[in-house]
C-alpha cells in the first residue's frame, strides 16, 4: 500500500477511534448519576457496591487515551493538510472532506453534486497526484 495512502487511512481510523472514545466516556459518565446513592437524611451514603471510584479511574483511562488520539490526529490532519495544498482544487475538497472530516462518498457527492462514482475517482487522482509529487 502507498504511504500517503497509509497516513489518510491513518487519520480515517484515528477519527472512529476518537468517537468511540468520546461515547465510551459518555457511558462512563452517565453511569456516575446518582441512581446508586440514597440519602439518609443529613448524610449521603452509598450502596455497598459503589463502583464510582472505578468507573473514575476508567473515565481518567478513557480521556488519557482521548488526549493521545487527538494529539496523533492533529499532527497527521497538518501534513496532510500541507501535502493536499498542491492538489487542483476538486480533489483538494474531496480528500480533505473524505480523510480529514470524515465525511462519506455519499456525503461529499451531494455537496458537489455529482456522482460517488466521481467523488472517488477525484480520490483516487489526488492521491497519485500525491504519490507522484
Amino acid at each position: 500500500m502507498k504511504e500517503i495512502e497509509k497516513t489518510l487511512g491513518k487519520v480515517r481510523n484515528l477519527y472512529r477511534k476518537e468517537k468511540r472514545l468520546l461515547e465510551h466516556i459518555e457511558e462512563l459518565r452517565l453511569t456516575l448519576l446518582p441512581c446508586g446513592i440514597r440519602y439518609d437524611r443529613d448524610k449521603v451514603m452509598t450502596s455497598p457496591s459503589d463502583s464510582t471510584t472505578e468507573t473514575m479511574a476508567r473515565i481518567d483511562e478513557a480521556e488519557r487515551e482521548l488526549m493521545k488520539v487527538g494529539k496523533e490526529l492533529v499532527d497527521c490532519q497538518t501534513y496532510i493538510g500541507k501535502l493536499t495544498l498542491i492538489l487542483p482544487p476538486k480533489e483538494r475538497y474531496v480528500l480533505r472532506q473524505f480523510y480529514l472530516n470524515g465525511h462519506s462518498a455519499q456525503f461529499i457527492s451531494e455537496q458537489m453534486h455529482i456522482t460517488r462514482r466521481h467523488v472517488f475517482r477525484l480520490k483516487n487522482n489526488g492521491i497519485n497526484m500525491l504519490e507522484r509529487s
